[in-house]
């Protein structure tokens, strides 16, 4: 048995996947997306990335202490499981040879693919604007999960942009009748 904790959660919102001796860390991220298929839209499983870590559920551990204070600052992800020791997991791995021994600890960091978003390049929208939008959704929704936040932040951002591009193109419009 292993506890798990998703980035973008509270580590409070960590859970327990039993493991076996046959089973691929390939198969592990499998059952870890089913058990968290609510949330985990738009990707599939193999786009998870899980790595190995070793956090006491302690709340004046170190590790759990930079866990809790960072847990959904999804713009420094990879720094905070490199200063927590993650190693990640090949899928090809085999639990057993990973986790040797059951344990109350966190054991496993999943860390899902950002959110993305196709839009053309003429509706990129600049990283400070989207930093702005999201501080604004997360004082406002305080309850969201970091996914639900990214793509709120996308579409909010889409939005703002694609006015500000009807603005332009409709005062360029007006110019060129006054002419």
């Amino acid at each position: 048995m292993v506890f798990c904790f998703v980035v973008g959660t509270d580590p409070e919102n960590a859970f327990e996947i039993e493991g076996s001796a046959e089973m691929s860390i390939s198969k592990l991220r499998d059952i870890i997306y089913e058990k968290n298929k609510n949330g985990f839209k738009n990707f599939n499983s193999n786009k998870l990335n899980l790595w190995k870590v070793d956090i006491p559920g302690d709340t004046n551990d170190v590790k759990m202490k930079t866990l809790q204070s960072r847990s959904r600052d999804m713009d420094k992800e990879n720094i905070t499981i490199q200063e927590l020791g993650g190693q990640k997991m090949a899928p090809f791995s085999d639990f057993c040879n990973i986790f040797m021994d059951d344990s109350k600890n966190i054991r496993i960091i999943v860390q899902p693919p950002l959110s993305t978003t196709t839009v053309s390049l003429m509706h990129i929208i600049p990283d400070k604007v989207k930093i702005e939008i999201k501080n604004n959704v997360i004082k406002i929704f305080p309850h969201l999960d970091i996914f639900s936040i990214n793509q709120l932040v996308d579409v909010l951002a889409f939005i703002w942009n694609v006015q500000a591009v009807e603005r332009v193109s409709s005062s360029s419009q007006n110019d060129r009748a006054l002419n």
